[in-house]
């Protein structure tokens, strides 16, 4: 059997007000139906994007994005204009891949910057990926890896695009949030 699945406890990105935070993502604690906010499609086989209370220990709603046995990619995402890169992105993210027989498999949150005219210059990808992925780092696409159990992830926008030299961070206009299942055969 294989498996791929992403789930989000929480999701924010923060800028500082007067010494608040102003939330950016629309819904970004999935306690609305996905339709607050999110987008969603799927293309392929055995792919699911579900929203329940069961994939945490908590009593707070996760969205999960997940292929068992299928192909193709599924995807929950939003975009958000952001003033600046001195962001805060912060996340609970539990995901993990699993491949068998020649077949990969990804599943994560991804971060696309978009500049003024939606046009992506790059991708942060907090992600899980099977032994033979073939996702490869580059100058505009940094991984994170994230095979495992629920974890905390957060860092200054800026501060990890200087893992991206390809982008221009006085470029990035907005930010796509994604949580993505990508599998061939899995």
């Amino acid at each position: 059997m294989r498996y791929t699945a992403v789930a989000l406890l929480f999701l924010a990105l923060s800028l500082p007000v007067c010494g608040a935070s102003l939330q950016l993502p629309t819904n970004g604690d999935f306690e609305e139906l996905l339709t607050s906010g999110w987008d969603q499609s799927i293309a392929g086989t055995s792919l699911y994007i579900q929203r329940s209370t069961a994939f945490d220990a908590d009593p707070d709603y996760e969205a999960k994005v997940s292929s068992n046995n299928g192909h193709g990619s599924a995807k929950l995402w939003q975009s958000i204009v952001i003033p600046n890169t001195d962001v805060q992105f912060s996340v609970r993210l539990s995901s993990n891949a699993v491949d068998g027989g020649g077949a990969w498999c990804a599943a994560g949150l991804i971060l696309t910057y978009l500049d003024v005219n939606g046009a992506p210059l790059g991708k942060t990808a907090l992600a899980a990926t099977s032994a033979i992925c073939p996702w490869t780092e580059s100058d505009t696409f940094h991984i994170i890896d994230t095979n495992g159990g629920w974890a905390d992830y957060g860092f200054i926008l800026a501060d990890e695009l200087l893992n991206l030299p390809g982008i221009d961070g006085d470029d990035v206009h907005e930010l796509e949030l994604s949580l993505l299942v990508s599998a061939a055969n899995c």
